[in-house]
């Protein structure tokens, strides 16, 4: 959660330049935190 709040607005812009769509950005990041919760270290 810490990881997601202090980077998921730098995310976002990076996948909305990438994407041209907000929402299809706001999934990707969505996507993306919640397989990196998944992921045991």
């Amino acid at each position: 959660e810490v990881l997601y709040k202090e980077y998921k607005d730098y995310c976002l812009w990076i996948a909305y330049c990438l994407l041209g769509s907000m929402t299809d950005a706001e999934d990707i990041v969505q996507d993306t935190f919640l397989t990196l919760g998944s992921v045991n270290v």
